[in-house]
């Protein structure tokens, strides 16, 4: 009975966050459209699986409050319909036959994870080598597609243009005086960059500068503009901005081609936006990103180093400076997929079966971790993740052995 009430409220919950998630008025936004399809837009995968995400819970808490899974998953459906409908008056929303679907799978999820969460954490002896090792065949795929997704990586082709303090929905134009602005060493203006394929190609291999000379303006808190982006023909390659008193440089990456974010760095100082001349210094170089900022009496910037661990980034639901916690974020989200490495490993040592091969288990742990760290980032020429993952697997392993001591088991 408690776990019956435990899920009409956790429901309850649920629906409310599921409301103000996709019910709450975005102002300045473009005008409406019906989208009928299922990964609508430049980050189409990544606002289908937000939207699955955020049906998962409502959907477990269903299950516990005891209805069916054809009720559950039927709910998930109404709801998300209705969500969709009213939308139609919200002001910034758009509404997508691809979020029904999104919000619809999300719920049955939500009802499966229960029972696959039980068969984890019961797991013993030979049935947790077993799924150590699927899931160690995993971790490596994903750290090999982690590594290739932060690649810097160019617009569709065929051409290059510039673009001086543009206009865009989430950028505003830069309104303070841009002296120059200088793309891999040539002057940049609003027209065709003279780089054909193959230079830009050789770019992303050898590095290069993007340099604007501002005279700062005081800004609005919270607004972002523009100070020059490089674009292709149907997506953005580079931006440099200014928000607050952060100057902004986003990349693109491999992972637009998959309809997920790039990175925007930021390095922020109080003095930034002064009235003063500033010149800003951005590029790739070295399997960093960095961008700079230097005037009469400042000089400041950030660089982060393309890894696989980064690849989070691409999968958080806002487009931030990664200057603060966002990079911390990133970067434990990446640690958190050690730990199931660790409580399986723990817990195919405790062996309540006849077949357990302890050492084989040690032996699939450590070489998945050393192939997903070393070998295959060096095969792909991309950098490793660091030391993320094995500190996420050690947290595994101390979570599993505190999980024995529990004064209750998971059902």
């Amino acid at each position: 009975m408690e776990r019956k009430k435990l899920g009409f409220l956790a429901a309850g919950l649920s629906t409310v966050l599921v409301l103000a998630a996709t019910l709450w008025p975005i102002p300045d936004a473009a005008p409406q459209s019906v989208g009928f399809c299922i990964l609508c837009g430049d980050l189409g995968t990544l606002d289908f699986l937000n939207n699955l995400a955020l049906f998962v819970p409502l959907g477990t808490a269903l299950t516990w409050a005891g209805y069916s899974r054809s009720r559950v998953v039927l709910a998930g459906l109404l709801l998300s319909a209705l969500v969709e409908s009213l939308q139609f008056a919200v002001p910034g929303r758009d509404p997508a036959v691809g979020d029904i679907v999104a919000n619809t799978f999300g719920t049955w999820m939500g009802v499966a994870s229960p029972g696959v969460l039980r068969s984890l954490t019961q797991a013993r002896g030979a049935s947790a080598q077993k799924l150590l090792a699927i899931y160690s065949l995993a971790f490596v795929l994903l750290v090999a597609g982690m590594g290739v997704m932060v690649r810097p990586d160019l617009p569709p082709p065929p051409n290059l243009y510039g673009q001086i303090a543009p206009a865009r929905r989430d950028l505003a134009p830069f309104p303070g005086p841009i002296e120059q602005v200088n793309f891999a060493n040539t002057p940049l203006h609003n027209d065709r960059l003279h780089i054909d394929r193959r230079q830009a190609t050789e770019l992303l291999s050898r590095g290069y500068t993007f340099a604007a000379d501002i005279r700062g303006t005081r800004l609005p808190r919270g607004k972002r503009t523009a100070i020059a982006r490089v674009v292709g023909d149907r997506a953005e390659f580079a931006m440099l901005g200014v928000q607050d008193t952060c100057i902004l440089y986003r990349q693109r990456l491999v992972s637009a081609r998959l309809r997920l974010r790039g990175v925007t760095i930021g390095a922020c100082h109080p003095a930034t936006v002064a009235p003063q001349h500033l010149r800003i210094v951005a590029g790739y170089s070295g399997d960093s990103l960095y961008v700079r900022g230097m005037g009469t009496d400042v000089d400041f910037g950030f660089a982060i180093t393309l890894s696989a661990g980064l690849g989070w980034v691409a999968f958080l639901p806002r487009d931030l400076p990664l200057t603060g916690w966002e990079q911390k974020v990133a970067f434990l989200l990446f640690g958190c997929l050690g730990l199931p490495l660790g409580f399986l490993a723990l817990r195919s040592l405790q062996s309540r079966a006849e077949r357990s091969h302890p050492t084989l288990t040690i032996l699939v742990v450590v070489a998945a971790l050393y192939v997903a760290l070393s070998v295959v980032p060096a095969l792909m020429g991309v950098p490793n993740p660091g030391t993320a993952a094995i500190s996420g697997t050690m947290a595994g392993v101390l979570v599993g052995f505190l999980a024995q001591r529990l004064p209750y088991r998971l059902r």
